[in-house]
């Protein structure tokens, strides 16, 4: 029998499928309709409707001029990281560019991993992906607080915003972010 079993059910995929013997000879026949419906006809219900809800966001004849690694970017940001760029466009609300809490900051910031870099920019925007455009369409802000050294960051990430308090120490300043930036992480993840 020349028979599927796809979704708990068995699908002709030869015509008269179900009284044509398998054998060597239509083997190879079988399993290219075998695949042909896993790959294509299975599927092409679902894809239809993604197409049409993917089309009525994005215009397809837009399609056209975007190799498949810029359409990516487009819809979902890009990768590629400048930290310098984002440290010159940060702005303070509190605080300046040469207060002692600031210069930690960045020192400890510029030390931290690549993971950590992320989980930070998710941390305050939601998301580790940047623009299309680069870091500099990022708008962050860094904002002094009613919290203490004790406290950890927080973030809004709806204003873009790092309420950061006044620490005075880097090793007390890195504890409680990468603390603040990882406990985001393990919430999402529940």
């Amino acid at each position: 029998m020349q028979q599927l079993p796809w979704e708990e059910q068995c699908v002709e995929v030869i015509p008269n499928g179900k009284t044509e013997p398998l054998t060597i000879k239509n083997r190879e026949i079988f399993v290219e309709a075998c695949m042909d419906y896993i790959f294509k006809t299975s599927i092409q219900k679902p894809f239809d409707e993604f197409r049409r809800g993917f089309f009525q966001i994005l215009d397809e004849n837009l399609m056209k001029y975007f190799h498949p690694q810029e359409l990516r970017d487009v819809l979902i940001g890009s990768n590629d990281y400048d930290w310098k760029m984002l440290e010159q466009i940060t702005t303070y609300q509190g605080y300046h560019i040469s207060h002692p809490t600031i210069k930690i900051f960045w020192k400890v910031f510029h030390k931290m991993t690549l993971d950590e870099k992320k989980l930070f920019l998710s941390f305050i925007f939601g998301s580790d992906r940047i623009p299309v455009m680069g870091m500099k369409c990022l708008k962050i802000r860094i904002s002094s607080c009613v919290l203490t050294e004790d406290d950890y960051p927080e973030a809004a990430t709806c204003f873009d915003t790092l309420y950061l308090p006044k620490y005075t120490s880097p090793k007390s300043l890195r504890t409680k972010l990468v603390t603040a930036i990882k406990s985001m992480k393990n919430l999402n993840k529940e």
